[in-house]
């Protein structure tokens, strides 16, 4: 049985499961989703929408489509340079339209980041014509960020870098050993 409750102490609603809080709307729209009370930081943003929980079930996130047709679930994330909401304000060579964030709590925090995977503009782009490209990154032993350079690119000419981020042909695979 669910029941709404308005903190008395602070500007939050609470959505409960019984005793227990199932969901909370902080303030300034922050969604915490499995009785987290704070939003909390990560890398340096507090992302909007928070889920947290015990075991994998409960921290996980699923969208399915159930149609008889070809189309799958999609996340869609996306990018304007505009300065307003709903604004279509074209990207530009080298902006980031999203990414994935690989973040692990290192018992002092959660900014660890272990890895990342970003797309980015590949190209000058115009009406209905964005190439783009796919950044692998990962954390060396011994580091907290991200390295200065991907590990691996697929860029929009379809070629892959494995240790560059410019390869000339369509596998180019660089290092200092065998």
């Amino acid at each position: 049985k669910f029941s709404i409750h308005q903190s008395a102490s602070a500007d939050i609603l609470n959505l409960y499961d019984g005793t227990d809080v199932a969901m909370s709307v902080l303030d300034g729209g922050n969604v915490l989703i499995g009785g987290i009370t704070t939003a909390e930081s990560l890398i340096g943003i507090t992302p909007k929408v928070q889920i947290e929980g015990l075991g994998y079930a409960a921290s996980s996130l699923s969208l399915f489509n159930n149609a008889n047709d070809s189309n799958g679930a999609y996340l869609y994330l996306g990018k304007s340079r505009g300065t307003s909401l709903n604004s279509d304000t074209i990207v530009q060579d080298g902006d980031a339209v999203g990414g994935i964030n690989f973040v692990a709590a290192d018992g002092v925090d959660r900014v660890s980041r272990i890895a990342g995977i970003f797309a980015v503009v590949d190209g000058t782009p115009g009406a209905d014509d964005t190439p783009g490209e796919l950044l692998f990154y990962t954390v060396a032993d011994g580091a907290q960020a991200l390295g200065s350079s991907a590990q691996m690119v697929i860029k929009s000419s379809g070629k892959v870098g494995i240790g560059t981020t410019a390869p000339d042909q369509l596998l180019v695979s660089a290092g200092t050993g065998n």
